[in-house]
């Protein structure tokens, strides 16, 4: 199978990023791009290995990204040479971390500022896994940035992240947000959020399209649809489907 890899962003059910065209790369393999698809997996294995971590990627743990990295490369077309600073907000094992920082963080300033408790929640498919495992992969495969400070680990919860953050506005070109899926958790990071983005830059939401199967309030669609209701006409809407991609007007 074939598809538009922009055709994802408004789509809901995932679809391996193998199997996806960019558009405008007349039938372009998503290999031959100009993105770094799968570089950091080979480069990473000797850190893995350094770090005493016997894991095989994709295997061990969930990779959920892999269903979405096409959003990532319709909203970024090519590669970002010029400076580029991204805050992440919920990591996991840095799947989406590994994409920005080889796509993203090319220019010798650009930094991702990364935050997670890598505590796990209360969500179902968080019950059986290792977190003390799955933040040591993260550490493995990002040391290459994280050694040079490209990359920043804050392991704390968001709120008390943006509390110790300075009062900086338009400090970030990409926010993307996929930390605590409650309602009002998801709008309380937005809206925290908010002053951080630059004109132009991109905020995203992951996860629009789940269900807890225990109610709307510990969904984050109602936070996301309740930031749209206040901010909305402060963003033009990228792209609408299991997740929301915004630009900051």
């Amino acid at each position: 199978m074939r598809i538009s890899c922009a055709s994802l962003l408004s789509s809901k059910v995932g679809v391996d990023t193998e199997d996806c065209v960019d558009e405008g790369t007349e039938g372009e393999e998503v290999g031959h791009t100009p993105y770094r698809v799968g570089r950091g997996h080979r480069r990473i294995r000797q850190s893995l290995t350094d770090f005493g971590i016997v894991v095989t990627y994709m295997s061990d743990f969930p990779n959920w990204f892999q269903t979405i990295e096409s959003n990532f490369r319709h909203v970024f077309p090519v590669p970002v040479e010029t400076e580029f600073h991204a805050l992440q907000l919920g990591v996991f094992t840095g799947d989406a971390s590994l994409w920005i920082a080889e796509n993203l963080l090319r220019h010798p300033d650009s930094t991702l500022t990364d935050v997670d408790t890598w505590q796990g929640s209360d969500e179902t498919p968080h019950h059986e896994l290792d977190f003390g495992k799955v933040e040591a992969f993260y550490d493995a495969r990002l040391a290459p940035w994280l050694s040079t400070a490209t990359v920043e680990k804050n392991k704390m919860t968001t709120r008390e992240w943006f509390r110790s953050f300075p009062t900086i506005t338009d400090a970030f070109d990409l926010i993307y947000i996929d930390a605590d899926h409650t309602a009002a958790g998801v709008l309380e990071d937005a809206v925290n959020a908010h002053p951080l983005l630059k004109s132009g830059g991109v905020l995203a939401f992951d996860d629009y399209g789940w269900t807890s199967g225990i109610g709307v309030h510990e969904e984050p669609r109602l936070g996301i649809d309740a930031f749209l209701a206040v901010y909305g006409n402060k963003y033009e809407t990228i792209g609408v489907g299991w997740q929301v991609w915004l630009r900051k007007l």
